[in-house]
């Protein structure tokens, strides 16, 4: 099949019979990309008024790669496995909440590329900065590293390399600070909701970001809790920080009550095998998922859901528009009024940073303390947990474990 430079398949040219069902697969997507593009352009009034007013046509950019590479969920409208045919950097979802504009960029990169090597990497990291520079010329003030991508660069590289270029004009997050609070917030519910007394808790991932802040939280809490890493890399220093024991395989786990899986990487993946190991004896294992991609995948679920109470961590807000409404929000496995937290941190920051010079001058490339109390200052005023936990954005109605 001829192809041009970007992937893409060259018009007119011929294509042999046997392929003929791929490229209706691949033609397929590329017409529901564009049929969704043209949509989202129709009923964004709002758009046409900002374009009118002088004001800027997106104020807050979430820059995210694909999220899954099987095609089984559509993120973003594309499945992973075609992505090679459509382009580098896709504008898709546009959010508004109050006078705010915002929009989902979508990179032609998975999550296991960006993470696996370093061609894939300096290929998402080009296709970022494509991104960033087309969010630049529609007004935005502020962007966000989502999912994989905030592994892009090394906070020492990324001050070197890009914050030079675009620090006095852009303010860039990772949104972890948020998904920090809302994350231990979720945590303190869950428990509340299912009547877990003393659990017995097992964190995945406890040397991350989230991961270290959700064993912080439950220590200081006084929970039983004890982690589990994807290597032998970081278990010593991890278990001398928290004074707890870190396991490597989920056969020395043990029973556990709880699970906050702060991580997605293969080998400690909640797998139903997994699953089985760790769950006690004619109980669910209560799941809370804030990893992107998210550990517990749907098909998992799908097995293992009457063993299991999996729960979303995101943010909510009644004020939160997506254009399109339900039909984007549930492209994106949400709730309408749901969102994920690192997506609010940063519409938080644009709202704040013209107000609040704290806001510009705290470093929002990591979670520390500053940024969490600027955060929890406008909590209230801005967003909070959803009237209900959430699995992959649909309201758990039953919490009896």
């Amino acid at each position: 099949m001829d192809m041009v430079a970007d992937g893409r398949v060259k018009k007119g040219c011929f294509i042999p019979f046997k392929e003929h069902a791929f490229s209706l697969k691949v033609n397929g997507y590329a017409t529901l990309s564009r049929l969704f593009h043209f949509l989202i352009r129709l009923f964004d009034w709002r758009r046409r008024v900002n374009e009118r007013q002088g004001r800027a046509i997106i104020d807050v950019a979430f820059i995210s790669n694909f999220r899954e590479e099987n095609g089984d969920v559509l993120y973003a409208g594309y499945g992973g496995k075609y992505r090679k045919y459509l382009p580098a950097v896709s504008q898709w979802t546009r959010i508004y909440f109050r006078n705010m504009s915002t929009m989902l960029f979508v990179v032609g990169s998975t999550a296991k590329e960006v993470l696996g090597g370093a061609h894939g990497k300096q290929r998402a990291r080009n296709q970022f900065l494509s991104a960033v520079e087309e969010s630049i010329q529609d007004g935005a003030r502020v962007v966000l590293f989502a999912s994989a991508l905030k592994r892009l660069w090394s906070e020492q590289t990324f001050r070197k390399e890009v914050f030079p270029k675009y620090g006095d004009r852009i303010l860039f997050t990772i949104g972890d600070n948020l998904t920090s609070i809302i994350l231990c917030k979720e945590i303190e519910r869950v428990i509340r909701m299912t009547g877990l007394k003393r659990p017995r808790v097992l964190v995945i991932g406890p040397s991350g970001f989230l991961g270290g802040e959700a064993t912080t939280y439950l220590l200081s809490n006084g929970y039983e809790t004890l982690g589990l890493a994807a290597s032998n890399e970081r278990v010593t220093a991890t278990a001398e920080r928290f004074g707890i024991r870190i396991h490597t395989d989920f056969r020395e786990v043990g029973m556990v009550d709880l699970v906050v899986a702060a991580s997605h990487f293969d080998s400690v993946r909640l797998t139903s095998e997994n699953i089985d190991l760790i769950r006690r004896p004619e109980k669910k294992l209560v799941v809370i998922d804030p990893s992107e991609p998210y550990n517990l995948d749907k098909e998992t679920y799908r097995v293992c859901r009457k063993k299991v109470i999996r729960v979303d961590v995101n943010a909510y807000s009644s004020e939160l528009r997506f254009v399109l409404g339900w039909i984007a929000s549930r492209n994106l496995r949400l709730t309408p009024g749901s969102l994920w937290a690192c997506f609010c941190e940063a519409i938080i920051l644009r709202a704040e940073m013209e107000s609040d010079t704290d806001v510009s001058e705290t470093d929002w490339m990591s979670v520390n303390k500053k940024a969490k109390a600027i955060l929890l200052k406008y909590y209230d005023k801005y967003f909070g947990l959803a009237p209900t936990p959430l699995c992959f954005g649909k309201p758990i109605s039953d919490f009896n474990v």
